[in-house]
């Protein structure tokens, strides 16, 4: 299919037996085609369908008399069908191509003959003889419903009830009355099943129909499904509701079941919602559901550790994520494993716990935006201890205790098996956690090597495990090296695995390694005394919060530099590649870095007449603006003598 759209007025289509000039025709200009005429279009593939209230319904694909498989005739669900006995369902071409068993390329020949749209005489199949030659069923009596499932609003009252029969040949059948509107019909949108018990609810558990969502809730579970169950279309469903919720879904035992769970999975996640997926219990037969289950079954398949859905996209169906990619922004990931680390006494905690605290309140950090939710620290090194830093940290910014952050001092082994990870995520699931503090990685290892690759990669493995089940940012406390230039303690497979590398020195925090964003951004803080309380001596009981440090932080943007500034900047790249000397970066990162002393800058910028001022006033004025809107832009760094650039150095010509 193109990326052009052209339209087309369908009234002006050629009929069949009508032959214009013949063309190419998109895939959605035929599906359109085929739509404007969808009632002849179905009694063409299926003579002997009964048709009654914009529905056309006949026994099967095989065109069998009865009522399992109906096709919608009105409305923006015109060309939809589905199967109610095999689960099967699609749209009007796709149809086409079930009944006769061709490939979608022959469908598409077959149906553009119907159209009109080719000259060549139609292809009269197997399959097509055997459906003209079946006779035609009376319309079914269908008496009194098997089962009836009722869709409430939030405040209970009546959207749409949904009628099941089972019919005499053993197929099923389903009828939908809109409340709201007072026809036989489906609404538009459509919602949620159980709204009333899910609008509450933390964690919300999907399945394929009313009669496997209300097992569930019978045992307590906040279950619901989507109108039509696994064949719903999901962009005419309300999904309000959902919104940041954590999800689980359990798909019916079979083909189409692994097709929803996928499509869904996708679909959720626009919403902000973590999803995972249960596997259905071996004992399920094909087709088989949560209603099919035992109460026990139940119970051990939302207790088994989730198994992650395997899918395969192609790149013209991808969708590109462009928002919520952050909880803070060029700082923290929203999904992923990160670690914050330094020497002993640089503040890991008071920075990991500040990091944790802006997040849990929404108050933005260091002046960057904050994507807010839920955060839990795990502070098995400072123990108690912990409780009286939340507790300055909340009075010095004069914010309540937050019910969004929370800590734990159980010490937890992530090294020698996976239990560790599994009793975390059992935990925090139905938490909606959007962050996870271990503090630190050396008591996580439960006296494990840092430096054997066997127990890192333990390690490693379990924090994975913990990020990708609860859909969150994972942040691990660590130490520096004996030899800081080289960063963290242990083996570098840690290195390797973490998306976001954040180090402590000298007041500063500085991003090393950012996977997908912008490496060396700075932020300067300093560390706060805080009296919260008086001992049983009347001393004052204090700790220390990590404020931000006004002189040395550093906002890195992407503006550009003005025509003078841009001058100076070419300026001081030709004294980098021509004069510069590496020495270790004077501030945060430690790396190497190529510096030129900073008066000779200042002098090379007023002889190419940058700053040629006869008032030397002036120009030592006009210099001081150009450098600190350049620092300011994130295009340089100076400290004492020295200016480095952050940025490519590409010589002016």
């Amino acid at each position: 299919m193109g990326n052009s759209t052209v339209v087309l007025d369908f009234n002006d289509a050629p009929r069949q037996g009508e032959i214009t000039q013949e063309q190419d025709y998109t895939v959605d200009q035929i599906s359109e085609a085929v739509v404007s005429q969808i009632k002849n279009y179905v009694l063409f593939l299926f003579p002997n369908a009964n048709i009654n209230r914009g529905t056309a319904r006949v026994g099967s694909l095989q065109g069998e008399p009865g009522e399992s498989l109906s096709i919608s005739l009105d409305g923006e669900d015109a060309g939809q069908w589905i199967d109610h006995n095999t689960g099967e369902c699609g749209n009007a071409v796709q149809l086409w191509q079930q009944c006769d068993r061709l490939s979608f390329p022959d469908t598409i020949t077959e149906v553009k003959k119907w159209l009109g749209f080719d000259s060549a005489p139609l292809r009269v199949s197997a399959e097509k003889t055997k459906r003209d030659s079946q006779p035609k069923a009376p319309p079914v009596q269908l008496g009194a419903p098997d089962n009836e499932y009722h869709y409430r609003d939030a405040a209970g009252s009546i959207l749409a009830t949904v009628r099941r029969y089972n019919l005499p040949d053993g197929k099923k059948t389903f009828r939908v009355w809109d409340a709201v509107a007072g026809k036989a019909r489906q609404p538009d949108p459509k919602p949620l099943y159980n709204i009333p018990g899910i609008i509450t609810a933390e964690e919300i558990v999907f399945v394929e129909g009313e009669k496997a969502a209300d097992k569930l809730i019978e045992l307590g579970y906040a279950a619901t499904t989507l109108m039509s169950g696994g064949n719903s279309k999901l962009d005419k469903t309300d999904f309000t509701y959902i919104k940041g919720k954590n999800c689980v879904l359990w798909r019916d035992n079979d083909a189409t079941g692994e097709q929803w769970e996928q499509n869904l999975q996708a679909h959720l996640k626009r919403f902000g919602c973590s999803v995972r997926a249960l596997k259905p219990p071996q004992s399920l037969g094909e087709k088989g559901d949560a209603a099919d289950c035992s109460d026990e079954e139940i119970k051990l398949a939302f207790e088994a550790p989730p198994v992650p859905s395997m899918e395969w996209i192609p790149a013209n169906r991808m969708t590109y994520v462009t928002a919520g990619n952050w909880l803070i922004k060029g700082w923290i990931p929203a999904t992923g494993l990160g670690c914050l680390y330094g020497d002993p006494g640089s503040g890991k905690t008071f920075n990991g716990a500040d990091i944790g605290l802006h997040i849990a309140t929404e108050r933005q950090w260091h002046n960057e935006r904050i994507r807010g939710g839920k955060v839990a620290y795990l502070a098995m090194e400072s123990g108690s201890r912990f409780q009286n830093r939340v507790k300055a940290w909340c009075e010095h910014y004069e914010q309540p205790e937050p019910g969004n952050f929370l800590y734990s001092p159980i010490s937890i082994d992530l090294r020698r098996d996976n239990k560790g990870a599994e009793q975390i995520i059992e935990s925090l699931r139905r938490q909606g956690v959007k962050m996870l503090v271990i503090d630190t990685l050396s008591r996580a290892l439960s006296g494990g090597n840092e430096n054997s690759p066997e127990d890192m990669m333990a390690f490693v493995d379990n924090c994975d495990k913990i990020w990708k089940a609860l859909d969150c940012f994972v942040l691990i406390i660590h130490h520096v090296g004996k030899d800081a230039a080289k960063g963290m303690r242990g083996h570098s497979s840690l290195l390797g695995a973490i998306d976001t590398e954040l180090q402590l020195k000298d007041q500063t925090i500085t991003v090393l390694k950012q996977r997908d964003g912008q490496d060396g951004l700075i932020k300067g803080f300093e560390l706060a005394v805080k009296a919260i309380g008086k001992d049983e001596d009347g001393d004052d009981v204090t700790t220390c919060v990590a404020v931000p440090n006004e002189v040395e932080n550093q906002k890195t943007k992407d503006e550009k530099p003005s025509p003078k500034q841009k001058d100076a900047l070419d300026i001081l790249h030709n004294l980098i590649l021509g004069e510069g000397k590496k020495i270790q970066c004077p501030v945060g990162s430690g790396a190497l870095v190529t510096v030129v002393h900073l008066e000779k800058w200042k002098d090379e910028c007023r002889n190419h007449g940058v700053t040629d001022y006869e008032d030397s006033n002036k120009a030592r004025s006009g210099f001081h603006k150009i450098k600190q809107a350049l620092k300011k832009k994130g295009k340089i760094m100076f400290y004492e003598k020295y200016v480095w650039s952050t940025v490519p150095s590409v010589p002016k010509a």
